[in-house]
């Protein structure tokens, strides 16, 4: 380009800069005040959707069925383990985040465990996010148009909508917004030049701090930092260690976050990473089927309309497979454009950059042995590179064809992306249509096909869970949590053979793969059923066999304790519950057993305590309530008895312990 050219291209953008900051002044420089509420709409109203779909797939677990929500040392829980420890699970995991059972927690208590809400506060954050992008973007490229259509084509882009509309995505919209605050923080100190110490050091302060929730919100944020530096190195282009003197107190700061971040990390997970990869494929077969996720994610970002719950592929082995051929082509072109960016000086590279850095860990090949390379979510945080670049794209149309078509054209790039986002809040109100989409174009993830047969499990229905379950263990043989279920689905088809062989084979093949947790609670399931079937001496045996396991089963160990109140072993049973309270407090279960058992001892007022804390943590559970009626009966409080009575038949009516205390009541 010419030195006219270019002349007229920088008169062409600082003319649309002048028009649009003459509209009105607005604060932190970002002009008027219309591109703040345009951007906010376009995130909030194409979603508003969402907020009529119920909990899906590993919502249920991590809100309304998660025991911790009510529990007084939850906070601590939530720091001192994994993301699944938090929600009861055992095992091992290389998850943690903290932060996002803490916005959970925070919302269950505000308004109880209702969807809408915690929908609602995801488009909350998503919008919350679009904002700071437009507020990064601006302050990276020096351009307040480049921000506006960076922050507009954020708020639409339809990849995004797996994260608005799936409650359990939470970690990726706290990650973000707190990234790019954090961003937002460390360009204010670069520019801003002479600064009060004290308006540096607390600006240092909140860089430390932004940075730590980023971390807590999600793995991702570690590479925050990362990012931070190819903006000093790729834009700043510091070279000389001199010229880096003067970024110092923030590179020690976002040092220090990390060290922080990385130290709870190892004190909750015992090791920084738990569980390692199985390297089941040769180094060139990983190395292809790398190139094959970027030519898959650099496929979702160029046509994000074919959106997809799920997207299994196999492992490439090949060079000539045409996927991997394509992620070669795909890398040339992003080294191709990165060097010219670089060379002309463009802040734009460091888009290239923001989408490469926070995609890499998807190149880990996480989902290795479910095949599930290209996750939609994944592509949130990359995106916030893309849209810059696409932005730039836009604007330097705008000067080769005149600002009246590449208006046109942005116009209809949000309308288009709008339409399928509010479309794809749809697709997430019916969780086994949901899955049954994602069957129908990867119909041999087996994957797919167990987690729809839980689904219909979990909604009662286990006769069309049945041949999903076994589609799951035809296509893989070894998958044990699958076995579990048809156990489980089996047993509510009164099949007792077909529960039993099912249940024994999930716990066999779980401890050949390690995974003790999985065997311990498929014997406790086995217990459960051969308790159903009167074999108590099985059903404990089975319980023992899940506490050799996993000794610290606390489920197990509670089934074991109530079953020996069955058989009149009332101080083993005690000893059992306490054990069990002591591994779970949140276990609403164990504190009505050790109530129960307190009754049967006689123990009434230690059986009220017991009662009231297992009350407290599941208040709709009719055999507590019923329970509590007999402890007031055995008090002399006749009254009470009655009314606790009644609430458990409204809760269950046909509990058998409150129809039996209201006819005792009655003869008296």
């Amino acid at each position: 380009m010419n030195n006219s050219s270019r002349s007229k291209v920088q008169g062409s953008r600082s003319k649309v800069n002048r028009m649009l900051s003459d509209l009105g002044p607005w604060t932190l420089d970002l002009g008027p005040h219309w591109p703040w509420i345009a951007i906010a709409a376009l995130a909030i109203i194409p979603h508003l959707g969402a907020l009529s779909n119920p909990f899906a797939y590993d919502d249920w677990e991590i809100i309304p069925e998660n025991p911790y929500m009510v529990h007084p040392h939850a906070i601590r829980q939530m720091f001192s383990s994994h993301v699944w420890g938090f929600i009861g699970h055992g095992g091992l995991t290389n998850y943690y985040r903290p932060l996002q059972h803490l916005f959970n927690y925070a919302i269950f208590h505000l308004f109880g465990a209702h969807p809408a809400w915690f929908h609602l506060f995801n488009i909350v954050l998503h919008a919350g996010v679009s904002l700071a992008v437009m507020a990064v973007i601006f302050r990276l490229s020096s351009s307040r148009a480049a921000g506006i259509v960076a922050g507009l084509l954020f708020a639409v882009y339809p990849v995004h909508s797996e994260v608005i509309a799936w409650i359990a995505c939470t970690p990726d919209l706290l990650s973000s917004l707190f990234g790019l605050l954090a961003a937002l923080a460390y360009l204010k100190m670069g520019r801003a030049s002479p600064m009060a110490p004290a308006r540096k050091a607390a600006l240092l302060g909140l860089l430390g701090l932004l940075l730590l929730l980023a971390m807590f919100s999600k793995e991702i944020g570690v590479m925050l930092p990362a990012i931070l530096v190819a903006y000093e190195l790729l834009v700043c282009r510091r070279t000389d260690v001199r010229q880096w003197k003067a970024v110092w107190p923030q590179l020690c700061v976002m040092t220090a976050a990390t060290v922080v971040y990385l130290a709870a990390r190892f004190e909750a997970l015992g090791s920084m990473v738990p569980v390692h990869a199985r390297d089941v494929i040769s180094p060139a077969a990983r190395l292809y089927t790398c190139l094959a996720v970027f030519y898959r994610y650099a496929a979702l970002a160029v046509w994000p309309m074919d959106l997809s719950f799920f997207r299994y592929y196999q492992v490439s082995r090949s060079p000539l497979d045409p996927a991997v051929a394509a992620g070669a082509l795909c890398v040339a072109a992003f080294l191709v454009l990165g060097v010219w960016l670089h060379r002309r000086r463009r802040p734009e590279v460091l888009g290239l950059a923001i989408y490469l850095l926070t995609l890499l860990p998807m190149f880990q090949l996480p989902y290795l042995s479910t095949q599930q390379f290209v996750t939609e979510r994944a592509a949130y945080l990359p995106s916030v590179g893309l849209c810059w670049l696409l932005a730039c794209g836009l604007l330097l149309l705008g000067t080769k064809v005149g600002w009246r078509r590449a208006i046109v054209l942005l116009l209809s790039l949000l309308g288009v992306f709008a339409a399928r986002s509010a479309v794809r809040m749809g697709d997430w109100g019916d969780e086994v249509a949901a899955f049954q989409e994602g069957l129908a174009r990867n119909p041999g993830a087996f994957h797919v096909h167990a987690s729809l047969g839980g689904v219909l499990l979990r909604r009662l229905r286990p006769a069309e869970a049945v041949p999903e379950l076994l589609e799951a263990v035809r296509l893989r043989g070894d998958y044990a949590d699958a076995y579990n279920n048809l156990g489980r689905a089996y047993s509510l088809l009164q099949q007792p053979d077909l529960a039993l062989w099912n249940y024994r084979r999930a716990a066999a093949l779980s401890i050949q793969q390690g995974r003790l947790d999985s065997a311990a609670r498929s014997l406790s399931n086995l217990g459960v059923f051969y308790r159903s079937l009167d074999r108590n001496q099985e059903a404990l045996q089975a319980y023992r066999d899940a506490l050799r396991v996993d000794p610290e089963c606390a489920i197990a160990r509670n089934n074991l304790g109530y079953l020996l109140l069955i058989e009149g072993r009332v101080p083993e049973a005690m000893v059992e519950l306490q054990t069990t309270i002591r591994q779970d407090p949140a276990l609403h279960q164990a504190h009505a057993n050790l109530g129960l058992a307190y009754a049967m001892a006689g123990r009434l007022e230690d059986a009220r305590r017991a009662l009231a804390e297992a009350e407290r943590l599941n208040p709709t559970n009719a055999e507590t309530q019923a329970r509590i009626g007999d402890v007031c009966l055995a008090g002399g409080q006749i009254e009470q008895a009655r009314r606790r009575f009644l609430r458990a038949l409204d809760l269950q009516p046909g509990n058998v312990r409150a129809r039996q205390g209201l006819a005792t009541i009655g003869a008296k």
